[in-house]
């Protein structure tokens, strides 16, 4: 079985630590790719975050998915914040239009208290009020499939 796994959760919540223990947990020979928008960030092992490239690096990041699920590949991680239905959406209808079960894995909390704790640990300096932005804005995939 095909399977995708849509990460849910705010920055500094575990997502990125969530898909690796994914990974760590498949069974041998079992092929993978995880796409995360913040891997474009990354120059040089450091993360440049620049809001006017944020568009451009998801359709990087959707396109790069895409290509995984269109291949073939075993299990296909999305490592984003996901967090409104139409963050999802591309990667839902691509997904289910290859075959891929679609496993959504809420990481941590959308409370007050866990955004703050998330606004601390968070290795990309999103500052609390976005952070809190964010987590009233959640929009869980109850009614997606």
């Amino acid at each position: 079985m095909k399977n995708v796994y849509m990460l849910i959760g705010l920055p500094g919540s575990g997502k990125s630590t969530r898909a690796k223990e994914i990974v760590k947990n498949l069974n041998e020979g079992i092929d993978y790719a995880v796409h995360s928008t913040d891997s474009y960030f990354m120059i040089n092992g450091v993360y440049n975050f620049d809001f006017k490239k944020l568009g451009y690096h998801h359709r990087l990041n959707q396109e790069a998915f895409k290509k995984s699920v269109e291949a073939g590949i075993a299990c296909v991680i999305c490592d984003n914040t996901n967090i409104r239905a139409k963050d999802r959406k591309d990667y839902v209808l691509t997904a289910q239009a290859n075959g891929y079960k679609i496993n959504y894995e809420i990481v941590g909390e959308f409370t007050e208290e866990f955004a703050a704790i998330c606004a601390e640990r968070n290795t990309h300096g999103v500052p609390l009020e976005s952070v809190l932005r964010m987590a009233k804005r959640i929009q869980l995939p109850e009614l997606e499939d």
